[in-house]
């Protein structure tokens, strides 16, 4: 599972509540969106050493989270099968960093609390209020002395139109948002204060598929230009995408490979006219697990290679995760599954 950081999370928060019309059905809870099934109460990952000792592998000490991915900490979901809880821990287990989740009785997101400990105890606080469509019109960003207040103003479709992110009532960032008649997101401006450019996003649809995407960033000295190039197959799943395209000889190309069930199961990342460049190939399982990723030097042809073996239990969630670099082991993450039933 990708990390994803808190500012994409909260315009994803945003964006999700800003259509009446969406069936309430199409939101996905905390357990599905991880790709878990049954009715979990809490989950426990640890992760050890993995090691080849004569002819056998051979689990080790314990160690501290390894990446993004993959942590030592607990999960605790409640009965809607959301995340209340979120504790990570280090090997001595003690406590590094606490994440406590609040929800309304529309199963709604109140307020998001993290405690880092590994900083002393400092804490950082979300906190979201809705109007009476449910879709959020304010958000809070409060850590120590430091808040910010950002607002959002609707359509009459109730679509995200404008936001402003305020510390101590003067605005800081303001953002922009319009749509074809379609409804798809044509226009994402971003602007220091009311008006100083920082980021400007056009995009392109045909048949409501977005073909082209235009970035202009800019900077202190410069102004920074990006175009990505989307093109689809058959079924209108992205196929490839060309991203930071200069011309047809200058460009970072991504391909995209499916399984007969629409599942992403491969993408690859290839530099396209670049003096030394990597390409990049990450695969995945039916189940959305990922099993392997390797680099490849474009210059040397020199490979490195990282490979995922997976146990499952009876749900066809993982419990035991070992993880391989070139074949040579590399560590394991044991899980246990709490369920409800």
């Amino acid at each position: 599972m990708k990390k994803i950081l808190l500012p994409l999370l909260i315009f994803s928060i945003i964006v999700s509540c800003a259509n009446p019309k969406i069936d309430k059905a199409e939101f996905k809870n905390d357990l599905q969106i991880r790709g878990l099934k049954g009715k979990i109460k809490s989950i426990r990952e640890e992760i050890f050493e993995y090691k080849k000792n004569a002819d056998s592998f051979e689990v080790g000490e314990k160690i501290n989270s390894y990446s993004a991915t993959d942590r030592d900490e607990l999960l605790e979901f409640n009965d809607i099968g959301n995340l209340i809880k979120r504790t990570e821990f280090y090997t001595n287990g003690e406590i590094s960093n606490q994440t406590e989740y609040y929800y309304n009785s529309k199963n709604q997101t109140l307020k998001i609390i993290e405690t880092d400990n590994y900083g002393k105890g400092s804490q950082s606080i979300q906190e979201n209020v809705y109007d009476k469509n449910d879709s959020i019109k304010k958000f809070i960003y409060s850590s120590g002395d430091f808040k910010r207040i950002s607002i959002v103003e609707r359509d009459g479709n109730n679509r995200l139109s404008t936001r402003r992110d305020m510390v101590k009532d003067t605005v800081q960032m303001t953002f922009n948002y319009k749509y074809d008649s379609a409804g798809n997101l044509i226009v994402e401006n971003a602007f220091i204060k009311d008006s100083i450019p920082s980021k400007l996003i056009s995009r392109i649809y045909e048949n409501r598929l977005l073909t082209t995407e235009l970035t202009e960033t800019y900077g202190r000295w410069d102004t920074l230009q990006e175009k990505s190039i989307y093109e689809y197959d058959d079924k209108s799943r992205i196929k490839l995408i060309k991203e930071n395209y200069v011309n047809d000889n200058n460009f970072i190309l991504i391909e995209n490979f499916y399984d007969e069930n629409d599942n992403l199961i491969k993408y690859k990342i290839e530099p396209i006219g670049a003096e030394r460049y990597s390409i990049l190939i990450q695969k995945w399982d039916e189940f959305g697990n990922q099993i392997e990723y390797s680099r490849t030097d474009g210059q040397t042809g020199n490979k490195e290679i990282w490979i995922s073996k997976y146990e499952f239990d009876k749900y066809d969630n993982w419990i035991l995760k070992t993880h391989f670099k070139n074949g040579k082991p590399l560590y394991i993450v044991k899980r246990k599954i709490n369920y409800t039933e």
